[in-house]
């Protein structure tokens, strides 16, 4: 979407238009699910998470003033709306190291369908150890790692994203790479 385009979506959003805000969800659904889907691992909350995702950002709108792209608006909301309800889990002594539910399947869709790099590349079994170490990370590091190495969004967005500086986006994600890398190494040396 050009910036003009998105000026224009964003007017006929802040408008009251609905057809606006049906375009802004068909956008965008996809991509959030995939996040939320990443961070949550449980498609029923993930599903209630991306509706208030959507209806945040319907509240939100009078008060969007545009400074930033409605995408990455969107994904600051999102990501809250996870880092929220992981906290909650916390509070209720639910576990998050518990085995992602399905995330091999679903983690790589995106909203222009079909498979991505890392798909083809990825065996189904290593898909599934990755997704154990991502789950072993905290959820600000898998979430910053998620965004910049999965969804190929820039570190400065990532960062105003998940509300931190950059330095700490980056010290983040150099964690979870490390991480990532460590025990793809074990794991290799373990198939020799």
């Amino acid at each position: 979407m050009t910036h003009t385009e998105e000026k224009e979506l964003l007017l006929r959003l802040q408008a009251g238009e609905r057809e606006a805000f049906r375009e802004l969800v068909l956008r965008y659904q996809h991509r959030l699910y995939d996040l939320l889907y990443r961070m949550l691992r449980n498609r029923t909350e993930t599903e209630d998470a991306l509706q208030e995702v959507f209806l945040q950002a319907y509240r939100g709108l009078p008060r969007f003033d545009g400074r930033s792209s409605l995408y990455t608006w969107l994904y600051r909301i999102a990501t809250n709306t996870a880092l929220m309800r992981l906290r909650r889990r916390r509070l209720k002594t639910v576990s998050l190291e518990e085995p992602p539910e399905g995330l091999a399947q679903e983690v790589h869709t995106r909203a222009q369908g079909g498979e991505t790099p890392l798909d083809r590349m990825l065996t189904t079994e290593l898909r599934e150890h990755l997704d154990r170490w991502l789950a072993e990370l905290p959820p600000l590091t898998r979430l910053v790692f998620l965004l910049r190495d999965v969804e190929d969004i820039p570190i400065g967005e990532v960062a105003a994203m998940t509300g931190q500086t950059e330095w700490a986006a980056k010290g983040r994600l150099k964690r979870a790479r490390a991480h990532v890398r460590n025990r793809l190494e074990a794991y290799l040396k373990e198939r020799t």
